[in-house]
């Protein structure tokens, strides 16, 4: 990762200082370019009377440098080693477009953006900038939480995105010199539906112990084939039932520090795919979630 790009996506609010104490602590290990962007909202369009219309624009550009030093003001107030030298953007817009939009054009390599993760109105965030940017980013994407100290947890499907999340997993890990923990979870759908299906007369499929026993150490192998070539070890967990409720069931028992999963590219069918468990956990998990992605091209 060095010689990597980092931008932060910051609303100046207590969940963006997360962030950016993150994004500076990632920065000064792997040497980083950082960025911070804020994005200021369109003005309303008055079409009766046009010159509020001009006089909001007026209005918003000045805000322009006033945000800008407001940036630079938060990375001094959080930053507690050496000044980094870090550049600032003020796009006006949709917050996550625009947030999305420079992470294109500066070619970021990852995406900073605090959430306040579960929070009692947890239902606010499901259309949330902070699960949009990670939908929509070119490249990799940190939904920074505060947490307290624990284990490194990797997500995998065994799919090759999942492949990447491991290697960042385990750098990660060595890098805050915390545990690995991989999780792979089966969802054995017959298993969760048997108890309607027999109340219908219905002999559920499922898999005998032995079938699944097989699977298990299968599913165990191939991640510690993978692990061998990075050089790490890890708290192996192959867990059955609903990946979602799984994954989230250990990031809290373990507990995780961080959670990493991988994600695909940024097709229309592949956006449709992050909707499942990726953007569970973006919503729900009580730690950071690091959805990697390879940056596109």
């Amino acid at each position: 990762m060095t010689g990597m790009r980092i931008l932060v996506g910051s609303d100046l609010s207590e969940a963006a200082d997360e962030a950016v104490r993150q994004a500076l602590v990632l920065a000064r290990d792997e040497h980083a370019e950082l960025a911070l962007c804020h994005v200021l909202p369109e003005p309303q369009a008055h079409t009766l009377f046009p010159q509020e219309h001009e006089r909001d624009l007026e209005t918003l550009q000045k805000l322009e440098p006033q945000i800008a030093e407001a940036l630079r003001a938060q990375v001094v107030r959080l930053n507690r080693d050496e000044p980094l030298p870090v550049s600032v953007f003020v796009e006006h817009g949709s917050a996550y477009g625009e947030l999305v939009n420079r992470a294109e054009a500066w070619r970021a390599d990852l995406v900073i953006i605090g959430n306040h993760g579960r929070a009692q109105l947890k239902h606010l965030f499901l259309g949330s900038v902070a699960e949009q940017v990670a939908r929509y980013a070119p490249c990799s994407a940190l939904i920074a939480r505060t947490h307290d100290e624990g284990v490194v947890l990797v997500a995998t499907d065994l799919s090759d995105p999942s492949r990447l999340a491991l290697t960042a997993g385990a750098r990660e890990a060595a890098r805050r010199k915390r545990p690995l923990a991989v999780v792979h979870a089966t969802d054995t759908l017959s298993l969760r539906t048997a108890p309607a299906m027999a109340l219908l007369g219905v002999n559920p499929n499922v898999d005998p112990p032995e079938v699944t026993r097989v699977r298990d150490e299968l599913s165990r192998t191939i991640i510690e084939s993978a692990l061998t070539p990075l050089g790490a070890k890890a708290d192996i967990r192959i867990v059955n039932g609903n990946p979602a409720e799984e994954i989230l069931r250990l990031v809290e028992s373990l507990p995780a520090e961080l959670l990493v999963l991988g994600t695909r590219g940024r097709s229309d069918v592949t956006r449709i795919m992050f909707g499942g468990v990726a953007a569970n956990m973006v919503r729900n998990a009580a730690c950071s979630v690091w959805a990697i992605r390879a940056r596109s091209t």
